[in-house]
């Protein structure tokens, strides 16, 4: 009874602290979508200060909170909002529009999947990695 009482324990905190972590993959990506949405509209705006504080203000959190989601997720998942990152970067700094416009979409899709692909769905519950 005792070992059955450590393992239903374990079981239900396993179960706790994945709930709190696909909160924090789902909190983190809509604010970082919420930040993403702002940059394009700087940039469909054609106001590129504002476009690169935000995106400064994305890539500080991006890199803050990243950290702890490639704890338990694949690190290549989260180098192509890197890499999408830093290639934004460069195109507001040379104002580049249309590459901009498109490198902010591909991260929002990017995000979008971070998100999707911890949600508790039967598809991501018999996937194997």
């Amino acid at each position: 009874m005792k070992t059955f009482l450590i393992a239903s324990i374990c079981f239900v905190l396993t179960f706790v602290l994945l709930f709190i972590y696909m909160g924090y993959v789902q909190r983190t990506t809509d604010e970082l979508t919420v930040l993403a949405e702002s940059i394009e509209k700087s940039i469909e705006n054609g106001d590129w200060k504002t476009a690169d504080d935000a995106s400064k203000v994305f890539k500080e959190i991006w890199e803050r909170k990243s950290k702890r989601i490639n704890f338990f997720m694949d690190q290549k998942e989260t180098d192509t909002v890197s890499e999408g990152l830093t290639a934004l970067l460069s195109y507001i700094k040379t104002q580049n529009k249309d590459e901009a416009f498109a490198k902010v979409s591909a991260i929002k899709l990017q995000l979008k999947r971070l998100s999707e692909k911890e949600k508790p769905t039967i598809v991501n519950l018999l996937k194997t990695r």
